[in-house]
């Protein structure tokens, strides 16, 4: 304990809005600390994005002494302790000391304590059950700093029996170690989720996708997601063939310039190779619609040859857009083993993002107004009119194109 670091200076910790929600709850013996992924990534030096707190207040005592401070409180779970409490238009969850009561193996009936090493062997993993408290004193109980340090993502305990609380953890496993880890997963830890993975079907599409989405943009997960085909977890989650080398080129591909991983082209990628793929893809996870139609034309996309040029690359544009078109190049170059393909979709790129897209000069009341009849007609003609239009490289006018009717 002597040799954990502090977290005095942190920002986010001495906030006023943080240090008056410490204020609202540790009366009359109660204590209230951080915990989770605001003190793993506190300690790792990146950034913060939501800040949790445990208690050993009852959520019902949580509610009513933020509620006497002025504060809006939501009970947002509060059959497993969890009550959101809103400052300033932050939200923080704050959640009563618990330990596992009845594990179903989604979501455990829970009871709770007042006891902070118990709350902590609960949990998932060790570097995610360190606690600071107010005034920045970090709190271990089952070796998490120095996992964190070595980049070793554990689990607390028995991993099998931590799975089986909620196998959604199998994921979790894989995606914290690919976001935290070193390349050397935890072998106990691999070995449970092989064993424990015929659990993965009682989740539900949508924690499946939004775990997967987590993954796919974490740093290291092209080389986690191999591991994950070769131990049969891929399988266990999605009905088709893993493409784990062509998600590791598009990894390549996303370092080599700099971009963000995109979390749908590493699904995509992964899992789909035809339009088909798609449709499979978007019911197994539940994909939204928007997800799902950008998905689909960047397969359209990628089917091509894009390395025709720039007359292919303004037809693509036009027909399936910009966010589409670019999709379908990550998917198109992931594809591809020879190297002269980067400089090609480099160049592309800036070309997509240069092009002004161009919009068809026609409508339906030019048509008519030459006497084509309305219904069938105007828009079989419309067609025809625009796909002149296309074949000319857009160069022909709205009068180049009535002369034709």
């Amino acid at each position: 304990m002597d040799r954990l670091p502090s977290l005095s200076s942190a920002d986010w910790l001495f906030t006023s809005d943080v240090q008056a929600l410490f204020n609202l709850i540790e009366v009359d013996g109660d204590s209230l600390c951080a915990v989770g992924g605001c003190v793993r990534n506190a300690l790792l030096g990146q950034p913060i994005t939501d800040i949790d707190f445990a208690t050993t207040a009852r959520p019902d005592v949580v509610m009513k002494r933020c509620k006497a401070g002025g504060l809006r409180v939501v009970p947002t779970g509060i059959d497993h302790g969890t009550v959101t409490v809103i400052s300033n238009g932050q939200t923080y969850e704050v959640t009563t000391l618990r330990h596992d009561a009845e594990p179903d193996g989604r979501r455990a009936k829970v009871r709770f304590g007042q006891d902070w090493r118990e709350d902590a062997l609960r949990r998932d993993f060790t570097m995610n059950a360190l606690y600071v408290d107010r005034t920045g004193r970090v709190h271990d109980y089952v070796g998490g700093y120095q996992d964190l340090e070595a980049r070793k993502v554990r689990f607390i305990g028995t991993a099998a029996d931590r799975i089986r609380e909620d196998y959604l953890r199998i994921l979790r496993f894989f995606r914290f170690s690919a976001q935290y880890g070193d390349l050397q997963l935890d072998p106990a830890g691999l070995r449970a989720c092989v064993e424990e993975r015929a659990g993965l079907e009682r989740l539900s599409a949508e924690r499946i996708q939004q775990e997967m989405k987590k993954l796919m943009a974490a740093p290291n997960m092209a080389h986690v997601v191999r591991i994950m085909g070769d131990a049969g977890i891929l399988d266990a989650l999605v009905p088709l063939p893993a493409h784990t080398l062509n998600l590791a080129r598009l990894a390549s591909w996303f370092h080599e310039t700099g971009r963000q991983s995109d979390p749908l082209a590493g699904l995509t990628c992964l899992w789909c190779r035809t339009v088909e793929d798609t449709a499979v893809l978007s019911k197994r996870l539940r994909l939204s619609k928007k997800d799902t139609v950008l998905m689909r034309a960047g397969v359209l996309v990628a089917d091509n040859r894009l390395d025709d040029g720039e007359d292919l690359w303004k037809r693509l544009l036009y027909q399936h857009g910009r966010e589409s078109f670019s999709l379908g190049l990550d998917l198109w170059l992931a594809r591809q083993e020879d190297e002269y393909s980067v400089p090609l979709m480099r160049e592309a790129y800036r070309f997509a993002c240069d092009f002004d897209i161009p919009v068809f000069p026609l409508s339906g009341k030019h048509l008519i107004a030459r006497g084509v009849n309305r219904g069938p007609d105007v828009g079989g003609t419309l067609q025809r009119l625009e796909d002149t239009w296309i074949e000319s490289g857009f160069r022909l006018t709205a009068d180049d194109l009535i002369l034709m009717i």
